[in-house]
């Protein structure tokens, strides 16, 4: 083989070389940019998902204090009913109370 041919293939070798060392440069840096991708990505889905449940929890708080609310206005009214019929019978009460004590004591 002439000295041409040798100087060619190892001209050849030396490209083809250099060639796979960019190329996993290349390879490297296409995962590398893949992974920081990834990383925003995940951290925007994290970010949106802890909005979403804040949100949730928000609407959760505000439905039970209006539950609670509500509750409460039902049993006001609930003691104030319990109140007039307790206040329409302690006068009943006093008179039967009364009348055993006079009639004990007249009895007597």
């Amino acid at each position: 083989m002439s000295i041409e041919v040798l100087k060619a293939i190892r001209n050849t070798e030396e490209e083809a070389e250099q060639i796979r060392k960019r190329s996993v440069q290349e390879a490297r840096q296409i995962v590398t940019e893949a992974n920081e991708k990834a990383a925003k990505l995940i951290a925007e889905a994290v970010k949106e998902a802890e909005l979403k449940a804040k949100e949730i929890l928000s609407d959760a708080e505000k439905q039970a204090a209006d539950e609670v609310e509500e509750k409460n206005r039902q049993t006001d009214g609930e003691c104030e009913e319990i109140k007039k019929q307790a206040a329409a019978k302690l006068d009943n009460a006093a008179d039967i109370i009364v009348g055993r004590i006079v009639r004990d004591y007249v009895n007597s």
